[in-house]
């Protein structure tokens, strides 16, 4: 499996690089990129379009090429891959505060990532927490709330886990979050079993990280075979962070003259 993770914020390019880079993307992906008011929020969407061709043409090991990557966005927003000539290929993305995020697998039949951002400012509202009461479940409200030095990193790590499972179904938020319970146990708060509809879901695998301290990622992943089982899952995620001369040098592996 791949998990990738790229800091946008630390990462400033030239117009010249920007709008090359751009311009290697659909029609429609790139006139979603320049549509954003923010740059920050265009380069999130514009590395996490990037990062997910670059490992489609690095996880298919055949020869793919980037003009061999083709993707289509599902009626919930979800890119997918259509490539006729690359199956059994699963990706995700994820872009949020400083970070943009990937998973990608051949040996998966569901995977999502999701990132987030611890922001405290978000307490100076009263109602911050209730508005997610709908949310969480009772248990989950409870984890949170049971050590308060870190209820809000509990809230957001708890958040990103039911993004990454929301995602890995693939139905946005048409999937009602009350449906779907997070247990996190042990010393170290790595072990996460998730219940879906009342019964616990044996199969599911969810891994947590915090990228610089304040970006809880999170990871929903279903194996599809003995090998995928073997690339883990479960407990504390491992995501490779990418330099601007790595994710350059993928694209170039992807025989994209940068």
């Amino acid at each position: 499996m791949l998990l990738w993770a790229f800091n946008v914020a630390a990462w400033e390019p030239s117009q010249e690089t920007y709008t090359a880079l751009t311009a290697l993307l659909p029609a429609d992906e790139a006139s979603r990129i320049v549509r954003y008011h923010f740059p920050i929020d265009a380069r999130r969407s514009l590395v996490g379009q990037l990062m997910a061709r670059a490992a489609v043409c690095k996880a298919a090991a055949n020869g793919t090429a980037w003009p061999d990557v083709v993707l289509q966005r599902t009626q919930w927003g979800k890119p997918e891959l259509i490539s006729p000539n690359i199956p059994n290929l699963l990706f995700n993305v994820s872009h949020h505060g400083s970070w943009a995020v990937l998973a990608c697998s051949a040996h998966a039949t569901m995977l999502g990532v999701d990132v987030g951002h611890v922001d405290s400012a978000v307490l100076s509202d009263p109602d911050f927490y209730s508005a997610f009461d709908h949310c969480f479940t009772p248990a989950e409200w409870r984890w949170i709330r049971s050590n308060p030095a870190s209820q809000l990193a509990r809230f957001y790590r708890l958040w990103t886990l039911k993004e990454a499972y929301v995602k890995a179904v693939g139905v946005g938020l048409g999937l009602d979050l009350m449906r779907v319970e997070f247990e996190v146990k042990g010393d170290d708060d790595e072990d996460i079993v998730v219940n879906v509809d009342g019964k616990w879901r044996e199969e599911v695998r969810m891994g947590t990280t915090v990228l610089k301290a304040d970006h809880p990622t999170s990871l929903c992943f279903v194996p599809s075979d003995k090998q995928g089982e073997s690339e883990g899952g479960h407990g504390k995620l491992d995501f490779q962070v990418l330099a601007w001369e790595d994710l350059r040098m993928l694209l170039r592996d992807a025989r994209v003259a940068i």
